[in-house]
């Protein structure tokens, strides 16, 4: 419709608040106010474009003989003006009330307090997962590597405690004692600090921030708080310790495999009943390991797994570690103090593990949790769909080495101060799911 044919104002007895010439003008105005709106909308085709100009006809009619004076008539048809050019129509409560309609059509997945349902949120879930290129840069296994002879594995190493070099040949060839928790006793040849290094805070009066110093005489160890140039070592082991970081290394030690590739071998197959009622329950997990150090290096010890809809545990058992010699519980932060044993009560072995992890999940799980790599590396599995939140929540996004403990994100999203003293698996368990699902609900995802 063109707004250039001639439409002429509605005659108002006794007498008109404003002139007829003023109230041509503002009836011309209003309509090609609203045939701008319907060519927004893109109703303009097909809208009758007679009931248009009697409709703006009948609504300044309207205005017109409800307004008392000229002012108000003016202030009546500038806030019709407003509306059409804010809202699209001429009534703002019931353009509002169409949105709020719309809106309830479109987040009828979330329930009344704007969470999303299940399906919804695993739909939000998918979106997370990490693709294969960064989990490469991040250091993560996924693919299985080569495997490579005994003469390729260096026999000299570097102790993760003390960080000397020793031969693991000759050091484990030795026959060592072992105390009432099952670990090596003898001379003391590995010395350490299980702390982190800490930096004393400064005040800058310059700038008026707060300041970490790092210099080397302020430095101290969170684990005995001596400075760094003080003592050689808080705590004693009488062996060193070792851990692979080449994933040929980590593969001779012990094979990696696809969970596709273990559920072929242990024969479990998504037709079967009990695998269709799994699929449909859990779809996602939250994992955590706690480690320890033997002979055979970095060994898992502990593990916990939980569902990601109920975020109850389907998995939180000691494991038996397959080495013979047990050198460091790392108790400090696993929260073990005696070795494993098989008889023991809830206590599984790492094949057993892995039969209870190939029924619980498949290659169409997504793994949750934070700084996979390590948890996946000592279980030897490798997954294609991840979320890690040290990858995708740190707050340094360029640096893939550079990532956020799981104590800081916690604090972040979910205001929760944790890991006070030794990490409880089932706890980091969680805790990722917790923010993960927090990040979904949030308006950005919507």
């Amino acid at each position: 419709m063109s707004s250039n044919k001639k439409i002429f104002p509605a005659p108002v007895l006794p007498y008109a608040p404003v002139r007829q010439d003023e109230r041509q003008h503002y009836l011309n105005l209003l309509l090609q106010q609203y045939l701008k709106s319907l060519a927004k909308n893109k109703q303009d085709e097909r809208s009758d474009h007679k009931k248009i100009a009697a409709e703006i006809v009948k609504r300044e009619h309207d205005v017109c003989k409800r307004s008392r004076s000229r002012m108000e008539y003016m202030s009546t048809v500038k806030r019709l003006m407003y509306n059409l050019l804010k809202y699209g129509a001429f009534d703002k409560d019931k353009v509002a009330k169409d949105r709020r309609q719309r809106q309830k059509i479109v987040t009828s997945k979330c329930n009344q307090l704007g969470i999303p349902d299940d399906d919804e949120l695993y739909k939000r879930l998918e979106k997370l997962c990490i693709s294969k290129s960064k989990l490469d840069a991040s250091q993560y296994v996924t693919e299985v590597p080569q495997k490579i002879d005994d003469a390729d594995v260096p026999d000299f190493i570097e102790c993760e405690h003390c960080h000397s070099k020793f031969s693991m040949h000759d050091q484990f060839d030795k026959k060592f004692a072992t105390d009432d928790k099952g670990c090596l006793i003898g001379p003391s040849v590995c010395h350490f600090h299980p702390g982190k290094i800490q930096f004393v805070t400064d005040s800058n009066l310059l700038g008026g921030r707060i300041v970490r110093n790092r210099s080397y005489r302020t430095s101290f160890y969170s684990c005995c708080h001596e400075s760094l140039d003080e003592s050689s070592g808080c705590c004693t082991n009488a062996a060193h310790v070792f851990k692979f970081k080449d994933k040929r290394f980590l593969n001779w030690a012990k094979p990696f495999k696809t969970i596709s590739q273990l559920r072929k071998e242990l024969n479990i197959r998504n037709s079967e009943p009990t695998q269709q009622l799994r699929r449909s329950k859990i779809k996602a997990i939250g994992i955590d390991c706690e480690m320890c150090f033997t002979d055979l290096g970095f060994e898992l010890m502990k593990v916990s797994a939980v569902d990601f809809r109920t975020l109850k545990p389907i998995l939180n058992n000691l494991v038996v570690p397959e080495g013979d010699k047990v050198v460091d519980l790392n108790t400090h932060v696993s929260g073990v103090d005696c070795v494993p044993k098989s008889s023991d009560l809830n206590t599984l072995t790492f094949d057993q593990v892995m039969v209870r992890l190939a029924q619980l999940t498949d290659e169409d799980t997504i793994v949750i949790g934070h700084g996979l790599e390590n948890d996946l590396n000592v279980l030897r599995l490798i997954y294609p769909r991840i979320v890690d939140t040290a990858i995708l929540f740190s707050e340094n996004q360029i640096d893939p080495m550079r990532k956020d403990p799981l104590k800081k994100l916690a604090w972040k999203y979910l205001s929760k101060n944790v890991q006070m003293n030794e990490h409880d698996p089932l706890e980091d368990a969680i805790l990722p799911v917790q923010i993960t699902k927090k990040v979904l609900c949030s308006k950005k995802y919507e």
